[in-house]
């Protein structure tokens, strides 16, 4: 959509919409604002990538972790942790296992030779949000508000 106003010098206002429609569906690419909640906040999560209780990835979350790889350079010098939540009836330990080979699989796909120093980190069932299930975050932790 488009708006435009103007108030003329007759004191009278104008208003132009217009409202565009493509022929075909238009793709959104997701993640657009995570590399600048990254660099604002020192956390992002990486919507769209769910983890299966084994840690694994599909094709699909794979494609949108490649997608972030070239914005990720803006990061060079820097150490950005890669963090895996599982959780499950699974112990702990199993869980923080799984999540840890989460987080190295998604660092693998991640790293670039001019991209920051990626860490991973499987934090497994440690780190519970409210209503939050399994997922993928990027940390700058220098960057993180008290």
């Amino acid at each position: 959509m488009a708006l435009y106003v103007i108030q003329r010098g007759n004191r009278r206002v104008y208003a132009h919409l217009e409202v565009l429609q493509p022929d075909r569906q238009v793709a959104v690419e997701r993640n657009t604002e995570a590399l600048d909640r990254l660099a604002g906040d020192g956390l992002a999560l990486v919507e769209g990538v769910t983890p299966d209780r084994l840690g694994n990835l599909d094709k699909a979350e794979t494609a949108l972790l490649e997608s972030l790889t070239a914005g990720m350079n803006v990061f060079a010098g820097q150490t950005v942790y890669v963090v895996c939540h599982l959780y499950g009836q699974e112990t702990a330990a199993i869980l923080i296992e799984r999540a840890q080979g989460c987080a190295e699989r998604a660092v693998a796909v991640l790293r670039t030779d001019e991209g920051p120093e990626l860490v991973a980190f499987g934090a497994g069932p440690l780190l519970p949000r409210v209503g939050g299930g399994p997922r993928l975050e990027l940390v700058l932790p220098h960057r993180l508000s008290h």
